[in-house]
């Protein structure tokens, strides 16, 4: 069924704004409700930057929203939510948005880009779009369950795996003069950043903070992927290697190579 605009969540700081109407979750998890990444950039007001469904713009606050709108819906926190659909059924017993009794001694220090070792960010309450704890073996389990599609009606899979917009940002951008075969579109889906060759799909994500650098890929085609985490500011560096090297032969090696 088509996602439609419901009472269930408007932010106060836009529901003067007829705009909000257009909000749906299809919007949010793809990267098109208008929103600024967060709002502390526009002064700590949430604002549309642009007409919602228009555009590719990434956004930590339409997670946010789309959060809010299905906690207040099924009458249920975000981290609540994830434990009982996502995080329970996949056997990820080490994952939370929020600080557990289990963090003690497990979780790693930032390595900042002054050298030094700071503390990291635990959430009191879940944050959609940032601050998941998490370890590589847990979140193997997660890539692999969306890789197999578990959970979701295939419908609904190929919704999430497909491309909704297309991401035209310089970051994105693919150098024919550098790669031999560049992707024939890139773009995001419902959560993932999405590359369609000819012969198959490449499905990725990426994360940064302070001190903490992540990418997780999978190819369904030829079903492999890899999770990635690195705690310093460097990370990037020795991610692009590895991945480099676990997809070697590829053209999604090529472009990272580039």
């Amino acid at each position: 069924p088509r996602a439609t605009a419901s009472p269930d969540w408007t932010d106060p700081d836009v529901a003067a704004d007829p705009r909000h109407r257009k909000l749906t979750p299809r919007l949010a998890l793809s990267h098109r409700t208008g929103f600024p990444n967060w709002r502390y950039q526009d002064g700590g007001t949430l604002r549309f930057r642009g007409e919602p469904g228009a555009a590719y713009g990434y956004s930590g606050e339409g997670f946010e929203y789309a959060s809010r709108f299905a906690g207040r819906k099924l009458g249920e926190p975000l981290d609540s939510l994830a434990q009982r659909h996502v995080f329970g059924p996949l056997g990820m017993t080490s994952t939370s948005f929020t600080r557990r009794d289990w963090f003690a001694g497990r979780v790693a220090l930032p390595l900042g880009p002054d050298g030094g070792y700071g503390e990291p960010s635990v959430q009191r309450t879940a944050n959609a779009a940032d601050d998941l704890y998490t370890t590589v073996g847990d979140y193997a389990a997660f890539l692999v369950g969306v890789m197999n599609r578990d959970g979701l009606p295939e419908a609904y899979a190929r919704q999430r795996d497909s491309i909704h917009v297309i991401d035209a940002g310089e970051g994105s951008a693919c150098d024919p003069a550098r790669v031999a075969r560049c992707p024939e579109r890139i773009g995001y889906g419902l959560g993932w950043s999405v590359m369609e060759y000819a012969d198959e799909t490449v499905l990725w994500h990426t994360g940064s903070d302070r001190g903490e650098k992540a990418m997780v890929f999978y190819v369904p085609e030829r079903r492999e992927g890899a999770v990635l985490l690195t705690n310093g500011a460097d990370g990037f560096q020795v991610i692009l290697e590895a991945a480099v090297l676990l997809a070697r032969g590829t053209d999604f090696a090529e472009y990272l190579r580039s």
